[in-house]
């Protein structure tokens, strides 16, 4: 009896590979019938050797050739990563990386203003209006405090009674002063170039402790108010001057009188004016004096003295001359002492 798992029959000449499977499938039928009364554990083993011995005859009837392999000289090619599992299943291949994204434009940078336009912008939400702030202080002085935001550098003209003077606002539009008033009921009033005026009210009480003499002029005509306390002559401690003016402690100490400056030469027309202020009760004379200058050597000046004395109505003068020639430049032109004010007689 033939044994089945044997084949004397050869291959013919005209056998192709596509007849493979048939055999194939013969072959495997043979080993299974063989194989099954042996142990499950060989069983195990001997069919993982039957599924590689059908892998490797199959692939020599399909028609696949091997790899050839590689030579000294030539490099071998890198293998083809096997696709990656999970779960037993072959995974997707990735797909391709997207195109980088598309640059975004960069948006045009603002435009700046010019700070011209921001300072209009400020300027046009300040409040222009003009204020005035005034504050009692000793001997009979006020404190006048103006400011004026919108008008930098501007002229301001101030009135006190019969006082009158010019100045400048500062850098900020503000103006800090002290006058002596030459009234009880002090009224000042300031007028800002360009602005509405604006006026303050103070009573001065202690203004009969002092006596009071103002000398005031405008333009260049270089008046000076000189003070001889106690007799004094020119250059000794009671020669009171612009030269040298003391200060209020003088006054306020009893020892004599201080002289103050007002107005701004600078400013043309402007009312500029001395005003010397003593003790009621020290005698002193007081003297007009012109020094001739480049600036009114020749010309016609006109000015006003003021005398304020308590118990004793306020006495205006007016002073008017005419300034010797320029040949006269150094020299000092002495207008004489003021008669100081005299008590009316009662009837």
């Amino acid at each position: 009896m033939t044994d089945p798992t044997q084949s004397t029959a050869e291959p013919e000449a005209g056998d192709s590979p596509t007849r493979a499977p048939g055999r194939v499938e013969m072959f495997a039928a043979t080993a299974v019938a063989h194989l099954s009364a042996q142990p499950k554990l060989r069983l195990a083993a001997a069919a993982l050797a039957v599924l590689a011995g059908l892998w490797t005859f199959s692939m020599q009837f399909v028609g696949r050739t091997p790899e050839r392999a590689p030579t000294a000289i030539e490099a071998p090619a890198a293998p083809t990563p096997a696709p990656a599992r999970s779960g037993g299943r072959a995974l997707a291949a990735l797909p391709d990386m997207p195109e980088p994204p598309v640059a975004m434009p960069r948006l045009a940078a603002a435009p700046i203003r010019p700070v011209a336009e921001v300072q209009e912008l400020r300027a046009s939400a300040v409040d222009c209006t003009v204020t005035l702030q005034t504050t009692r202080l000793a001997a009979a002085t006020l404190a006048v405090d103006v400011e004026a935001p919108c008008d930098a550098g501007a002229r301001m003209d101030v009135i006190q009674g019969d006082l009158e003077f010019a100045l400048r606002l500062d850098a900020d539009g503000r103006a800090a002063l002290e006058i002596p008033v030459l009234s009880a009921a002090a009224a000042v009033a300031v007028a800002v170039a360009g602005r509405d005026p604006v006026t303050a009210l103070e009573q001065m009480a202690d203004l009969g402790a002092y006596r009071r003499i103002a000398l005031q002029w405008q333009g260049p005509a270089g008046f000076e108010l000189h003070a001889f306390e106690g007799g004094a002559g020119y250059g000794e401690d009671g020669h009171v001057a612009p030269d040298t003016p003391r200060d209020m402690t003088r006054a306020l100490s009893g020892k004599g009188g201080y002289l103050i400056s007002l107005g701004d030469p600078s400013l043309p027309g402007a009312g500029q004016a001395l005003v010397y202020t003593v003790p009621a009760g020290n005698p002193a004379a007081i003297a007009v004096e012109i020094p001739v200058t480049q600036a009114n050597c020749g010309q016609a000046v006109t000015g006003t003295t003021i005398q304020a004395t308590p118990g004793i109505p306020t006495e205006v003068q007016p002073v008017s001359l005419t300034v010797p020639g320029c040949d006269a430049v150094g020299d000092i032109l002495m207008l004489g002492d003021l008669p100081a004010p005299q008590a009316l007689a009662a009837n």
